[in-house]
């Protein structure tokens, strides 16, 4: 008998402990504030990421759209699209920083719909080449843009930053400013991402890479207008060792790379594995695309509107609507489909920005 009261006392007290733990280092999810589908921790300070299923409906409101998180549910719709076919297809869009919180500023509420669905960023120009090639950032545009950055990399997210330059001393300065808030660099000799740097890829390794945090370098190329065949242009990538290929999933206009292009593509010269990441503009409709209808000619549907003055081809669309999301993503032989079934390991979406076209 006094050996159970032993027991029952002992049992007692280590129920009570873990009970004082959980309040310590957990919070309640009665205290979240759900609001537009933006979440406010209200307990412990330290976390960053609320880990709650999101149930609601990723449909539009045609007569009221709030254009920002218009593009936050197509984002998500793209994600839960891609994962539930692939479920470690990942998902990092461009641009997309403003889309963190609410009101778009660090100290926002955070966007849980948006944050969980994808797996990285892509960020353009945050120290040169946000207004023209080597053209620095201004410094506190610069630190703004880090700020709002580091709200993902808290939440877990990779972030890959792309400055257009190729002087030396300016490449070094990016370098060094990209491993002090760890991000993945990659310095772009021209503004089209039409060539392979000459240069060897920082932080070269032999290592496989089969996730974003583990990567130490990438590459972004998209147009392959100087390679003279498709046979030139995947030989070129292999000789690489990039951890990270962001590339388009065609090449030129028609020839989309397969599966075969892809086990290639995927062995990095040293011998080990890298992922490939296909590009995919969700803001934009191009009419060099397989998806373009030859009647646009004649006449747009009511979805695309003017074309984009500074890239010829490019046209501003209503990226909520349901025709333009089917050719994208939702449809049985979606873009999207096509990327996955292809065998690419994710999608770097542009044009996630293309919100701003709106307000």
């Amino acid at each position: 008998m006094r050996l159970l009261k032993i027991i029952i006392i002992s049992i007692a007290f280590l129920i009570l402990i873990c009970t004082e733990a959980a309040k310590l280092y957990s919070f309640n999810f009665s205290n979240i504030n759900i609001e537009n589908r933006c979440f406010i921790v209200e307990g412990n300070k330290d976390l960053q990421k609320v880990i709650e299923p999101d149930k609601t409906s990723l449909d539009f409101d045609s007569l009221n759209i709030e254009y920002r998180q218009a593009m936050r549910k197509w984002v998500a719709k793209i994600g839960q699209i891609a994962k539930a076919k692939k479920s470690n297809f990942l998902i990092i869009p461009q641009n997309c920083s403003l889309l963190f919180t609410d009101n778009g500023e660090p100290d926002g509420n955070l966007c849980y719909d948006f944050i969980s669905v994808i797996d990285g960023v892509g960020q353009e120009g945050i120290n040169f080449g946000n207004i023209r090639y080597n053209k620095a950032t201004n410094e506190i545009n610069r630190d703004k843009l880090t700020s709002q950055l580091n709200i993902g990399t808290k939440s877990g997210l990779t972030v890959l930053a792309v400055d257009y330059c190729n002087d030396e001393n300016k490449i070094n300065i990016t370098q060094e400013y990209n491993e002090e808030n760890n991000f993945i660099g990659f310095q772009a000799t021209s503004i089209d991402l039409l060539e392979i740097p000459a240069i060897i890829p920082l932080n070269e390794n032999p290592y496989d890479i089969r996730n974003l945090s583990s990567a130490q370098n990438f590459l972004f190329l998209l147009d392959t207008e100087y390679f003279k065949d498709k046979e030139e242009y995947i030989l070129s990538l292999s000789e690489t060792n990039y951890d990270i290929l962001v590339i388009d999933a065609f090449f030129k206009i028609g020839e989309m790379l397969t599966n075969k292009d892809l086990k290639r593509l995927k062995r990095k010269a040293g011998g080990g594995s890298r992922l490939v990441i296909s590009y995919l503009s969700i803001g934009e409709a191009e009419d060099y695309r397989y998806y373009w209808n030859q009647d646009y000619s004649k006449s747009l549907p009511s979805w695309i509107l003017e074309e984009n003055p500074e890239w010829k081809g490019n046209y501003i669309v209503e990226y909520w609507n349901e025709e333009w999301q089917d050719i994208i993503a939702a449809g049985k032989g979606s873009y999207l489909n096509r990327i996955i079934d292809a065998g690419f390991d994710g999608v770097y979406l542009d044009i996630v920005d293309g919100f701003e076209n709106f307000e």
